[in-house]
């Protein structure tokens, strides 16, 4: 609870020249300023008053207030910095420090480096320039089965360049009208039956191309090539 009078015991409450009183117009200066807490107003009223009536009257409260603050006007919002997390502030500056690499070997060694560190596991990492990826669609040989039947038909691309005869080793072991061929640097593979019961491995592909290969159909190949301006 908190009383607040105008002048102290003893003293009269001097009217003013204006429209309002000495100590009506310094509560109405302060009462409404954002974040000021009640008690520190109740001073600048005082001091107001004091100043405006010569000291000749002092404005006086009585009262006791918890231990909250209490504004009639709450202060504004503060801007707050979100914490950031260790990791991501890590990764964040891990990609900003190879964002300027242009040569794929040197990105990929970079990467591979940035998960051995990280997670201490050894993942191969493939990459390719952005214009390689309308080129593959480009070259590809199954253009028809692309159309009707998109999820599979798959580009795969191998960390190295694919051994000579990957495709033809590849095509032996084929089964349930299963097609593979090598355009470029690049094995397409058309699995009429699905991915899932074939023959035709990551582990046995990966062996017969020489290094581990990855592989996407060719709906993701399209978005891939969109999303680099193709």
């Amino acid at each position: 609870m908190l009383v607040a009078y105008a002048a102290r015991d003893g003293q009269v409450a001097a009217d003013g020249n204006g429209a309002n009183s000495p100590y009506t117009t310094a509560l109405l200066e302060y009462i409404e300023t954002p974040g000021l807490e009640i008690q520190f107003m109740f001073r600048k009223v005082r001091d107001a008053v004091l100043a405006s009536t010569g000291n000749r009257q002092q404005p006086h409260e009585y009262g006791s207030l918890g231990g909250d603050p209490f504004y009639f006007v709450p202060p504004a919002p503060v801007a707050t910095t979100p914490a950031v997390d260790p990791r991501l502030a890590r990764e964040l500056a891990f990609w900003r420090s190879i964002a300027e690499t242009r040569k794929p070997a040197e990105l990929e060694a970079r990467i591979e480096g940035g998960i051995r560190k990280a997670f201490g596991l050894e993942i191969a990492v493939v990459v390719r320039g952005a214009a390689r990826f309308l080129a593959y669609l480009d070259e590809n040989p199954f253009p028809e089965a692309s159309a009707e039947d998109p999820a599979h038909v798959l580009l795969g691309l191998s960390k190295a360049v694919p051994a000579r005869g990957a495709a033809a080793a590849l095509r032996e072991r084929a089964a349930a009208g299963e097609r593979v061929e090598a355009v470029g640097d690049a094995l397409w593979f058309h699995y009429p039956a699905g991915i899932g019961r074939s023959k035709l491995t990551p582990v046995l592909i990966d062996r017969l191309v020489g290094s581990s290969l990855t592989a996407r159909n060719v709906t993701t190949v399209r978005r891939l090539a969109e999303m680099t301006g193709g």
